[in-house]
């Protein structure tokens, strides 16, 4: 006989309605109590008599991914539950979430959004960031308030945490109550499962189904497709991020971008970095790819051996230009030369796939030209040449 915590699970309906009572004096206990009278039910339906062979153990994996899912569903409940009784937060009875305030002087401030006063610790208590913890409360209010055929899945362990939440609520953040509805009456009418699969997994959908299904679903309710939605947010959301500096003194760049973008980007960078592998270079091909990519911003240099290798000279924390214009650090005419050839190409790759790329600074000569020299052109100026008399000009 296994049992859990203090609870027996040999079928003790004393202790499982026990445990339901328990759970009768709050919301919160309800829902809690819910989730371990499910863990008990699901306990039950292990073979005691398998062992502890493979089937047991995938069995036992099964079951705890279906007490995974009614736990996301619990917790979605309870955010709610703490969403509507965010104004207890506040250490005043006279405002109200979300209030703006206007002072006797003019000033105006905002109150809270019960939104933002829930996420405040639902990210302490889940140990994530405040912007995913107000995605986490913002996906539990559609799921317990708009699509309750998708959380009755949830909770059933048709779906999973990550199908319900991820690929069904947050794809129908564009949606209003009256199109969300529709969307969840469309899903839920369908099986998610196929009648004839058996054993472990059976009854959970596949995530490849779903969106296809969730389509459907959103052109029943007038909406465009999510492969459409997610295609236009995903451009909306396009964007560089740097990272910090590790202590190796580098920094990560990550970067979101269409995807035929970063194909060509890509070609573009592979081309250059085996064009201009050198005998003896020791750079990889992907140090000579990011090298290449540099030169976008930076210049040919990049194109080259790097030179922060010299011991003799100091690192290059920035760009350094001559008087003329062109990089100090490229000193010999033919690699200069080739470096601002490859360069020229890659601007003009870049600008057929709509890129705008900085320009090496054109290169200035500053002359002090004599006053009388411009205005009389044909007069010979300095000093005369030796050895010939002042009249013989030409």
């Amino acid at each position: 006989m296994t049992a859990i915590g203090w609870v027996s699970t040999a079928g003790d309906d004393e202790h499982r309605e026990g445990a339901r009572a328990a759970a009768a004096p709050s919301p919160a206990q309800r829902v809690v109590g819910g989730v371990i009278a499910r863990a008990l039910d699901l306990a039950d339906t292990l073979d005691a008599g398998s062992g502890a062979g493979y089937a047991a153990a995938i069995a036992g994996l099964d079951v705890l991914e279906s007490l995974a899912s009614a736990v996301e569903a619990a917790k979605a409940r309870l955010i709610v539950e703490a969403h509507a009784h965010a104004h207890q937060m506040l250490a005043r009875d006279d405002v109200a979430p979300g209030q703006r305030r206007t002072h006797p002087d003019g000033t105006t401030e905002s109150v809270l959004s019960r939104t933002q006063i829930t996420a405040i610790d639902v990210a302490t208590t889940l140990k994530v960031t405040t912007g995913c913890a107000t995605a986490k409360v913002e996906d539990a209010l559609r799921l317990v308030r708009h699509l309750p055929g998708v959380l009755a899945r949830l909770e059933d362990g048709t779906l999973t945490g990550y199908q319900a939440t991820y690929r069904i609520a947050r794809a129908c953040t564009d949606l209003n109550p009256d199109q969300l509805a529709t969307v969840d009456e469309q899903l839920c009418e369908r099986s998610f499962t196929p009648g004839t699969a058996t054993g472990p997994g059976a009854h959970r959908a596949r995530t490849a189904n779903l969106g296809r299904w969730l389509d459907a679903a959103r052109a029943a309710a007038g909406a465009p497709t999510d492969t459409t939605r997610t295609r236009r947010c995903g451009f909306a959301g396009r964007r560089l991020d740097f990272g910090p500096t590790g202590p190796d003194g580098m920094s990560a760049l990550f970067a979101s971008m269409p995807a035929a973008y970063a194909t060509a980007l890509d070609r573009l960078l592979t081309d250059l970095a085996r064009e201009h592998a050198r005998p003896g270079d020791p750079r990889t091909e992907p140090q000579r790819k990011l090298d290449a990519f540099l030169t976008l911003f930076t210049g040919p240099i990049a194109l080259f051996s790097n030179h922060n290798d010299d011991p003799d000279r100091p690192p290059v924390t920035s760009v350094e230009w001559d008087e003329d214009g062109q990089y100090v650090l490229i000193e010999d005419e033919d690699q200069y030369t080739e470096a601002r050839a490859a360069w020229d190409a890659i601007k003009t790759l870049a600008a057929s796939l709509d890129l705008t790329l900085p320009d090496l600074p054109p290169a200035t000569i500053t002359l002090d030209v004599p006053l009388d020299a411009l205005t009389d052109p044909d007069a010979r100026t300095g000093p005369e040449p030796p050895g010939e008399p002042p009249d013989a000009r030409p």
